[in-house]
C-alpha cells in the first residue's frame, strides 16, 4: 500500500495478473485496475463498497470497508471465488505517517475547509431565514 497526499493505492498480485485499487480520501472515488486497464469506478461515501468482476473465469471481488471516516482503519480486502486471499489495512496514523505532506498540515487544511463550510452554511442560514 502506497499512501498519496490525496489517496490510497493497493496493490494485490494474482497469478500473473496485477490488481491496483486506488481509493481518494478526498472525493471517494474507487478505481480498480487489472494490469493497468480500468475495471471497475465507484464514487463512494458509504463505509463499505465492493467491485466485482471476472479474471480468467475467477470471480473477484474487491471490498473496501472504513472503520471511522476520523481515525480509520481503512481496510481494502481480495476475494477469489468467495474466499479471502490478501487484505490491506490502515488507520489515521499510518496515514499521516506516510503522506507526502506533513501531517500537521493535512489537518489544518481539513480545519480550514471546515471553518469555511460552517461560515458558508451559517450565511446561507441567515439569508434565508424567516
Amino acid at each position: 500500500m502506497n499512501i498519496q497526499a490525496d489517496r490510497a493505492v493497493t496493490f494485490f498480485d494474482l497469478g500473473e495478473d496485477c490488481i491496483r485499487v486506488e481509493s481518494s480520501f478526498l472525493t471517494g472515488q474507487e478505481q480498480v485496475f487489472v494490469n493497468d486497464q480500468l475495471i471497475s469506478k465507484k464514487l463512494s461515501w458509504r463505509y463499505s463498497s465492493t467491485h466485482a468482476f471476472e479474471i480468467k473465469g475467477q470471480a473477484i471481488e474487491i471490498k473496501i470497508r472504513i472503520g471511522s471516516i476520523l481515525r480509520g482503519p481503512v481496510v481494502i480486502e481480495l476475494w477469489v471465488n468467495g474466499e479471502k486471499k490478501d487484505s490491506d489495512e490502515w488507520d489515521l496514523k499510518r496515514i499521516m505517517q506516510q503522506a507526502r505532506q506533513p501531517g500537521w498540515k493535512f489537518l489544518l487544511t481539513i480545519f480550514l475547509c471546515g471553518m469555511a463550510g460552517a461560515a458558508v452554511g451559517f450565511t446561507l442560514v441567515m439569508l434565508f431565514k424567516g
